[in-house]
């Protein structure tokens, strides 16, 4: 019944927490499709020198998504020379099978309350064009375009074989009052 669907929906919510990875967790992360050991300690490292906060969704020790608190805002294809003055969430992600249950949400939700309780007024984030399912989530959170137009953002990646990948995509650029 429908009663049941929403119980079962917060409920699940309910055990989801949101909080900046710590050292012993970082193995935890390899759980995560196209986890990279090499990137979770890079960016682990970038939060303990304070340039960021690595936020992970957990249900007990089984990770569902992350997203990233970067201090320094403003993806540098969209807004450069610019400097926008306010952080930027990005590298969000949920794992396949916990997408469209709120993981996202809450990641979000966590990464706006940390940026306001450290004096911020505004938040950013990028997104491909083509993802409209995160655009759809981030306009319903009341995410707006920033006005720099739409972008290609690309870089450089080393898959699971060892080999270096690049990657681009075109994306616009979001801001959001808090």
């Amino acid at each position: 019944t429908f009663a049941f669907l929403l119980f079962t929906f917060y409920f699940y919510l309910f055990m989801i927490a949101v909080t900046p990875l710590a050292k012993a967790e970082l193995s935890l992360l390899e759980q995560l499709p196209f986890a990279r050991p090499e990137t979770h300690r890079r960016r682990f490292d970038m939060q303990q020198h304070g340039d960021l906060v690595f936020l992970v969704a957990w249900q007990a020790t089984l990770p569902l998504g992350q997203a990233l608190l970067i201090w320094e805002g403003g993806d540098r294809a969209a807004v450069i020379p610019r400097k926008i003055g306010h952080p930027e969430i990005a590298s969000v992600f949920v794992a396949p099978l916990h997408r469209r249950k709120g993981v996202a949400t809450r990641l979000l939700n966590t990464a706006e309350a940390v940026a306001k309780a450290r004096g911020f007024s505004q938040i950013c984030i990028s997104v491909s064009i083509f993802n409209t399912p995160a655009r759809t989530l981030y306009r319903k959170l009341q995410y707006a375009d920033a006005g720099y137009g739409e972008y290609l953002a690309r870089g450089i990646y080393t898959d699971p074989q060892g080999r270096q990948r690049t990657w681009e995509e075109t994306r616009v650029y979001l801001i959001k009052d808090l």
